[in-house]
């Protein structure tokens, strides 16, 4: 009989106890610590689930996260990081393409996710429009047509209940049916949520209002507006500023030239200002760093100044922690992750300490978005696999996060002029391609 074959004797009562008893209390091997969460605001949504909007918040640093981005920016934050993963190479899955209607041409601008939903922003003829897609297919299964008539293609947001459009009116979007619940005219700029208000800026006057930042119950009714200013009919601002929120704090950047320049703060819940700048010209849309010391990311340019420089401010005070020269990257708001803030310009890419300003490392991947614009995003972190995505030209290039250094790049669609408004979720990268929404994926994905 071989030693494979033998049967060994059964252990007496007495030692099969004390086994027993030893196994039982031998301590299991603890797992290794996980990075704790940041401490939640008293304004702060949790996470839904697929059947509950997943609401706009600042990620977790935990390895494949499930949450959605859900605004511009991914969260109300504007960080652009998701918890997700995104694991190379990539591969193209599906494409949509809206189908144009009535003899009027179809575009896509931008795509939000959440669970197993997209939610695609564009156009209709000169009409901003929406489509819900199937995530895993990119099948539509309804449009909305706002027969609005001046799009500047702004990007949506996921609010309970509802889809929030602020293209030429605030249009609040039925999830499940696509029909709209209320209409305001005349609103162009950045909306939010923090779970229970709609938060919007208007950054142009044409019929209606002048530029202002207001709350809105979930219904689209006004709680209140702040920052109204008087402009003369179609006088057109730069397309930079906009609205950020953390600790119950909403930062409002208004570009309007030489109108009324200012970054402010309000107390979302009485509306009051905490302070306010009056120095400085916003050239990018803000994004906060939040922690123990809550820092404004945004590039400014000051009064008198002929050079944009990246400014970290706290969002408590307004004082100025720390600057630096950034020329050629106005427009979308700074990536914030993994304790860096990130911004993409001409010169290429630059990663600093958020704390310090100190530059950490940088890549000559240039940014080529023809128009510089606050919506024009071309960078987004999967801080699961610890990933940056970036679009410049027709590719996409995906980095490391720690050091920026490249890890994979491809043509998502060949042929494509210009791919830009990078998503991450559910292990998906999805871009937009010359108006279509094209879904990214590793193999499984």
């Amino acid at each position: 009989m071989s030693r494979a074959d033998e049967t060994p004797s059964a252990p007496s009562s007495r030692l099969a106890a004390l086994l027993v008893f030893a196994l039982a209390c031998t301590p299991a091997p603890s797992p290794p610590p996980a990075l704790p969460p940041p401490a939640p605001s008293a304004h702060e949504p949790s996470v839904g689930t697929a059947d509950t909007p997943v609401l706009p918040s600042p990620p977790t640093a935990v390895a494949c996260g499930t949450d959605g981005w859900t605004t511009y920016a991914h969260d109300a934050a504007r960080t652009s990081a998701s918890g997700s993963c995104l694991h190379t190479p990539l591969a193209r899955t599906w494409t949509f393409d809206p189908p144009s209607r009535g003899g009027r041409d179809a575009q896509v601008a931008h795509a939000i996710v959440d669970g197993d939903v997209v939610y695609a922003q564009g156009t209709l003829g000169d009409s901003p429009a929406l489509w819900k897609l199937e995530a895993r297919t990119g099948v539509a299964s309804w449009s909305f047509d706002s027969r609005a008539d001046i799009p500047h293609r702004m990007w949506p947001t996921l609010a309970p209940r509802t889809v929030l459009m602020v293209d030429d009116g605030i249009f609040v979007v039925d999830l499940e049916t696509g029909k709209n619940r209320g209409r305001e005219l005349d609103v162009w700029g950045e909306s939010l949520t923090d779970g229970t208000r709609l938060f919007v800026m208007n950054t142009w006057q044409a019929d209606g209002l002048g530029p202002y930042v207001a709350a809105l119950d979930l219904d689209g009714h006004a709680l209140w507006r702040r920052d109204l200013l008087k402009h003369g009919r179609g006088y057109r601002p730069p397309d930079v500023g906009g609205v950020a929120l953390a600790e119950g704090l909403l930062v409002h950047a208004s570009n309007q030239a030489q109108r009324g320049a200012r970054v402010a703060v309000f107390d979302v819940a009485t509306s009051q200002k905490r302070w306010r700048v009056e120095t400085t010209t916003p050239e990018s849309s803000p994004s906060v760093a939040t922690g123990a010391e809550p820092r404004i990311l945004m590039l400014e340019r000051g009064l008198g100044t002929k050079v944009d420089r990246l400014v970290a401010r706290s969002l408590r005070t307004g004082d100025v922690a720390w600057s630096e020269e950034m020329p050629g990257a106005r427009g979308p708001a700074p990536v914030i992750a993994g304790g860096l803030v990130i911004v993409h310009g001409e010169r290429g890419i630059a990663a600093l300490d958020v704390a310090t300003g100190q530059r950490r490392w940088s890549s000559p991947l240039a940014r080529t978005t023809a128009t510089p614009s606050q919506s024009a995003t071309t960078m987004a972190v999967a801080l699961g696999s610890g990933v940056l995505a970036v679009c410049a030209g027709a590719q996409v290039h995906v980095l490391s996060l720690e050091d920026g250094r490249e890890v994979w790049s491809g043509d998502p669609v060949p042929g494509a002029k210009a791919v830009d408004s990078p998503v991450i979720a559910g292990g998906a990268l999805y871009v937009v391609a010359d108006g279509a929404v094209v879904r990214l994926a590793g193999e499984g994905q």
